[in-house]
């Protein structure tokens, strides 16, 4: 019941709507599959006997069994209706199918984009702290193990279930429910193998998860340190470590399929042995063979229905246990709460806030620490000023805090202590930090293109009317005219059927004529130009320090000579900012 419990908690209103008319068309599927074997009994009884037909009420109630011995056409009427039976089943099971389908895949894309929307919502610690890669990684992976073990099992444990409940309703009502006797100890057997085998599903479950993550993990690794891995020849190494988890998965999934073939193998010689025991009490008891025959036939048509939905609901049940070790981690990201952070597609000028916000004078940091455990300090007591229309230069070597410092600055992280003021107005007692992020632009070594036009990473989603001067500006300014003139479409080229044959100079041009177009206050070049080479870095820097009269600069690098023209410089060592 809780793990229904959970999947009732993320159906929205429509996909509610589908799961109750997918239940309204098992009960009728279920009324006909009742139907179809019922209509078996009358149907050999015609074949053998048709007088013998007197003996079934419903039948001699409203037929006249006299007029059936001889009109032998009658055998047709009954074909036609079991013909027609049948083929409505199959037309009502035939969309149902399509309706789970439909249903579960609008589930899965619901909940993920749900998931996805209270991530995003996120400040930009929390993705720091988890790790971005193996946020979207486990809630694209458990999501998709949700729906596939938990949802669809869940619709046809209830399908099934209705099924079994209307045959066996059938049995009982037809006068055969002594046969139920024999089937008492099927589901008995069933019972001991399903709690004897829950304990290894859980804990099957929970390897898969843990296996999955060591894949990620060994993956994320894989990218990121691929120099190392060729130069130091380490590739036997990791391919080893990555066959560890990888031969778990094998043996885990494999280990689940063999458990979920075994209902339908015990049901199979046991529903077998039920029907043997059968004939054998009615041969013992003297019936005839008419009778045998009508009986086993009967039991047969039961069975031939019956195995199937007992083993999806045994199925089904192992499925859900075996996805059941999801939850946690999908209630743990849906219960995330969506924090007040910048987005885009914001009207700045119409966020309430009861402070003006303005930058004529200057941004400052008074005392800022920061740490992300609560004891190792990154920044320490760090008080630094920056004026309007300055020109300031950060050198520090890699692991000395300069995108920590950044994240301040921009407020995508908060201090752990001090204040950090944007014209004596305190950032921290703001209604809203969208406004005073709206002052910043980063342009850092990490690119990131949208899957679009160069044009449509230049302008970066701008919603304001497109200036042709501005762009043409941008493009000049971050040298990007011989690239686009050798482009087949120019600035109009996608840069998704491009990326690959980008190199990481030109990618990083377009990031930095994005940010010459974005024409914000405050211009911040975090390793902007490492991958430039050494002309276009000279005349890209060179175009940045011009910009000093009309926007406040901060160049953040571990080249001194990219420097050398700014105001002031500043080293970051051990978390403090030293003048240099």
């Amino acid at each position: 019941m809780k793990i229904f419990a959970n999947f009732w908690k993320y159906l929205n209103k429509n996909t509610k709507l589908s799961f109750f008319l997918i239940i309204f068309f098992s009960l009728i599927q279920s009324i006909l599959e009742m139907l179809g074997i019922a209509a078996v009994i009358p149907f050999v009884t015609f074949l053998l006997n048709p007088d013998a037909l007197k003996n079934i009420e419903i039948i001699s109630n409203y037929i006249d069994i006299g007029s059936i011995s001889k009109n032998e056409h009658i055998i047709y009427i009954f074909c036609i209706i079991l013909f027609s039976i049948f083929l409505f089943k199959n037309m009502i099971i035939i969309f149902t199918n399509k309706l789970t389908y439909k249903f579960v895949y609008s589930f899965r894309s619901n909940m993920y984009k749900n998931l996805l929307n209270k991530i995003l919502h996120q400040d930009y610690l929390f993705f720091v702290q988890k790790g971005m890669g193996k946020i979207f990684h486990q809630t694209f992976l458990e999501v998709q193990n949700f729906s596939a073990n938990i949802v669809r099992p869940i619709i046809i444990l209830v399908i099934e279930i209705f099924i079994s409940f209307a045959i066996i309703i059938l049995v009982i009502y037809t006068g055969y429910a002594n046969g139920i006797i024999y089937i008492i100890p099927v589901f008995i057997l069933a019972a001991l193998i399903l709690k004897k085998i829950n304990k290894s599903i859980k804990l099957w479950s929970n390897e898969r998860i843990a296996s999955n993550e060591k894949i990620f993990n060994l993956n994320f690794n894989l990218i990121h340190g691929i120099k190392e891995i060729f130069i130091f020849g380490k590739i036997k190494r990791i391919l080893d470590n990555i066959n560890i988890p990888l031969e778990n998965l094998k043996n885990i999934d494999s280990k689940n399929a063999v458990v979920a073939t075994l209902p339908k193998a015990i049901l199979e010689q046991f529903i077998i042995l039920v029907l043997i025991m059968i004939i054998l009490s009615m041969r013992f008891v003297g019936s005839a063979s008419e009778e045998i025959i009508i009986t086993l036939t009967f039991y047969v048509a039961v069975a031939y229905r019956l195995v199937p939905s007992f083993n999806k609901i045994f199925t089904s049940y192992q499925q859900i246990k075996y996805g059941k070790p999801s939850l946690p981690i999908i209630n743990e990201y849906s219960n995330l709460k969506k924090k007040n952070i910048f987005f885009d597609d914001v009207n700045y000028e119409e966020i309430n806030d009861d402070k003006i916000i303005t930058f004529k004078d200057n941004v400052e940091f008074k005392n800022i620490s920061f740490s992300y455990d609560g004891e190792n300090k990154i920044i320490k007591d760090l008080n630094f000023k920056i004026n309007k229309n300055d020109l300031i230069g950060i050198y520090g070597q890699s692991g000395s805090g300069k995108s920590t410092f950044v994240n301040l600055l921009t407020r995508l992280i908060k201090p752990s202590s001090g204040q950090i003021f944007i014209d004596d107005v305190e950032v921290e007692n703001l209604n809203d930090a969208r406004k005073y992020q709206n002052f910043f632009n980063i342009t850092s070594q990490d690119t990131f293109l949208l899957n679009g036009t160069i044009k449509d990473n230049i302008i970066f989603g701008s919603q304001s009317k497109i200036s042709t001067k501005t762009l043409e500006n941008a493009i000049k300014f971050a040298r990007l005219e011989e690239m686009l003139a050798e482009l087949p479409n120019g600035i109009e080229t996608d840069t998704g059927l491009t990326f690959k044959k980008l190199s990481s100079g030109q990618k990083q041009r377009i990031t930095i004529a994005r940010s010459i177009y974005l024409d914000r206050e405050i211009l911040i070049f975090d390793e902007a130009t490492n991958a430039l080479d050494e002309e276009n870095e000279k005349i890209i820097i060179e175009n940045i320090c011009k910009l000093k009269l009309k926007k406040t600069i901060i160049i953040i690098s571990h080249n001194l000579d990219n420097l050398s023209k700014c105001d002031v410089i500043y080293s970051l060592e051990k978390g403090k900012l030293i003048k240099n």
